[in-house]
């Protein structure tokens, strides 16, 4: 991956309005964002794209559990503007985000040390619900939620995924992409399988069986093995930050498999359940 030129990286930097989640919506104690009265989706839709990340307009404040979204201003006063500039700058996971832009848009994917430093800053990052509560959408009709932070077109995305108590992920692999995973809240369990070869028959081997708690950090790619990922509590929500360098899935799925079978199944790329903070039209 070259290193992408500086009005490119200007782009990424730029500012953009942000919304809150267009829907009715109740609010744990933890800094969930949980939906009101939804069904289940099963709609496959191709990736929502986005090029730019909130850096010093969006505001860290938790979503509130109020059923019309929040009305754009209609002006600002120096005063206000200053607050909601000072108080993003200093949200540290607005910085772990522009810290890992940098990172990927600077240093060549060849690079030894870029999984090391990208493997750093999020192990540097204390979770605070404070900090990304206003991502963490919710559905208890879904395994879990994929809620689109920020991606570089082509060279990373980065999600939130909220899990529901007592599911989890279906065994997958990674479409040839490193990931990178940080448990933001609660324990989450990761099954790690043997990759299958093309002749080979038969269920899947198991390879590891881990348990990742609140501010660890764990990597994954289809060099590895396979895997799949579950929140084993019975009543609360989990909820983690994923990495995906290069963003492959997104682009052109990624693949399933059965664990008694081995056989795995080409899936299309799934819709994000809510971008940059906003929940799509399919929730």
């Amino acid at each position: 991956m070259a290193a992408v030129k500086s009005s490119m990286i200007n782009t990424l930097k730029s500012n953009i309005s942000a919304h809150r989640p267009q829907l009715a919506a109740t609010v744990n104690t933890r800094g969930i964002t949980v939906a009101a009265n939804q069904t289940s989706n099963s709609g496959i839709s191709r990736a929502v794209k986005s090029t730019s990340f909130l850096s010093s307009s969006q505001s860290s404040s938790t979503i509130l559990p109020h059923p019309e979204p929040t009305p754009a201003a209609t002006s600002t006063t120096p005063h206000s503007t200053t607050t909601n500039i000072t108080t993003a700058l200093s949200n540290p996971f607005n910085t772990l985000v522009n810290t890992i832009t940098e990172t990927l848009t600077m240093t060549p994917s060849t690079a030894p040390s870029l999984l090391r430093s990208l493997t750093s800053a999020m192990r540097g990052y204390s979770s605070n619900p404070d900090h990304w509560s206003k991502y963490a959408y919710a559905n208890p009709n879904k395994a879990y939620t994929r809620n689109l932070v920020f991606e570089a077109s082509g060279i990373f995305n980065l999600l939130v995924l909220v899990w529901t108590p007592g599911h989890g992920s279906p065994i997958h692999d990674h479409a040839d992409a490193h990931c990178l995973m940080k448990v933001l809240k609660g324990c989450l369990r990761e099954q790690r399988f043997e990759m299958p070869t093309g002749d080979k028959k038969g269920s899947l081997k198991e390879i590891a069986d881990l348990q990742f708690g609140e501010g660890k950090v764990a990597y994954i790619a289809d060099t590895i093995g396979l895997h799949a990922v579950s929140n084993p509590h019975p009543t609360e929500y989990a909820v983690s930050l994923h990495l995906y360098t290069p963003p492959n899935a997104a682009i052109r799925g990624a693949s399933v498999y059965d664990a008694e079978s081995g056989e795995g199944k080409l899936v299309s790329p799934c819709a994000y359940d809510s971008v940059q903070a906003v929940v799509t039209s399919a929730n």
